[in-house]
């Protein structure tokens, strides 16, 4: 464009020299001389209004140039605030995924000792149930001996008193031995003896 208006003026100057020369030549034909008086200035009006629709097109595009680079600009700073808020978001999601790691890992955590604690009562009950059964068949013969152990005492109680009785009317009225006497009294203290125990194991 600097071009074309370059020779645009060169035009112009030189359309000035021409009539300048024809002024000093004076031509006579009047006529053609207003002709190309009218001609002259009608080109030169042309280039004027040439030159100033130029002038108005570098205008636009100087106005236009700045407009783009303010838009350059304008999205450049965009470009920067959205990365950077990328860039805050990507903290955001690896603070975020640290945080759902570390509860997953403690929830795993939890499960296990969750688990473990279950496995342990699950073998505590099992110990308590075994204990139990077995307590249940030692009570069984505990009763059992027991039961045979308090039918020997009824008969003996039944049969003891009256064999005491017997051996002491074969003994001698007087001056008995005294370790045959000392044998028959503690006899006889051990049946009341059972007596008792046979009494308070029937009334629990």
């Amino acid at each position: 464009m600097k071009l074309e208006n370059i020779k645009l003026t060169n035009n112009l100057q030189s359309l000035q020299h021409d009539y300048e020369n024809l002024k000093q030549e004076g031509v006579e034909n009047s006529e053609a001389y207003e002709e190309l008086l009218i001609r002259q200035k009608q080109e030169l009006v042309a280039a004027n209004i040439e030159l100033t629709l130029k002038d108005r097109e570098y205008g636009i595009i100087e106005i236009s140039e700045r407009v783009v680079k303010q838009l350059c600009d304008q999205s450049q700073r965009d470009k920067q605030k959205v990365l950077e808020e990328l860039h805050k978001m990507h903290i955001r999601m690896d603070d975020a995924e640290q945080q759902a790691n570390a509860a997953v890992t403690k929830l795993k955590k939890e499960r296990w000792h969750r688990a473990e604690s279950e496995k342990k009562h699950q073998e505590l009950m099992n110990q308590m149930k075994e204990y139990t059964v077995e307590q249940g068949r030692v009570i069984k013969n505990w009763k059992r001996s027991f039961a045979q152990l308090a039918s020997l005492a009824n008969e003996a109680i039944k049969d003891v008193p009256k064999l005491l009785a017997d051996a002491e009317s074969a003994l001698p009225i007087f001056n008995p031995p005294e370790k045959v006497e000392t044998f028959l009294n503690y006899c006889k203290k051990l049946i009341r003896e059972m007596k008792n125990v046979m009494a308070e194991a029937h009334d629990s």
